[in-house]
This record gives structure tokens, sequence and C-alpha cells, in this order.
């Protein structure tokens, strides 16, 4: 589906989306007119539409990919436990996500902290401020 087809569907001009969303009018109307592909679309910008139109991300990713070949959108969806860790670390303050993503790290340099036996004692260094090597994790900022 175009995006112009999209905003048809949903009963939007496109200068309304802009108010609702804040996305200016000449960043709309170069996905409107195909000047520029929805795909070149920054993340940020996608969350703004999809708030504008008062739908889900992933109802507006579906339409845009609408029938093509492979469904390019529907591969990039979330997860049910991705979108989940997503809203979580968005809530986080900044000490809280410099430790998770230092576990993060820790579990990409060694894939045996991933191990099922391991995890209640990641977790529980977690809990007390370490990071997945068992370094106190402290605010960078």
């Amino acid at each position: 589906m175009t995006f112009k087809e999209i905003l048809e569907k949903y009963g939007i001009t496109a200068s309304e989306l802009s108010r609702r969303s804040g996305v200016s009018t000449s960043t709309l109307s170069t996905f409107v007119n195909g000047r520029s592909k929805c795909q070149n679309m920054q993340i940020s910008t996608f969350l703004r539409i999809c708030k504008g139109l008062d739908i889900p991300f992933e109802t507006f990713v579906e339409d845009l990919f609408d029938g093509e070949e492979g469904n390019p959108g529907k591969e990039a969806l979330l997860s049910g436990d991705e979108e989940c860790l997503v809203s979580d670390f968005r809530g986080f303050n900044a000490q809280a996500k410099s430790c998770l993503m230092r576990v993060s790290s820790a579990m990409k340099l060694d894939p045996s902290n991933m191990q099922r036996n391991r995890e209640p004692q990641a977790m529980d260094e977690v809990a007390a401020g370490k990071d997945g090597r068992g370094a106190v994790c402290e605010d960078t900022e």
C-alpha cells in the first residue's frame, strides 16, 4: 500500500497528520508523493506517524508492506518479548539503561552467560547492581 493510500484508509490528510504527529508537512509530502520511500523513514518518524494515526506500529507496517513479496515489514516487527524489553528499557533511568547495556555487551562477549543454568546468577547480579561480568554498574552520566 502506498503512503497516500494509508492516509485515505484512515481518512486523514497529510496536514492533519502533521498536526497530530508533529512530523512536518514537507516530510510527509515526500512520502505521499513518492519522492521518498517509506523504507527510508527514520524509526522516530514512523512512531510519530503511528501516534498521529492512533494505530499500533505493527498495523502501520503491515499496511505499508501489504501485498509486497516477502513482506519485509513483517520481518521488521518485534516479537512480544522484544516489545516488552523495549517498553521496559524506555522506562528505565539512565543508570539502569547503562547497566542493562553492559549486561548485554557482556553476554555478547561471553555467550556462556546466556545458558539457562546461569540465568538466576546473572539476574541476581543485575539486581545487586552488577553487570554480567560481576562488575558494579555505575551511572556514566
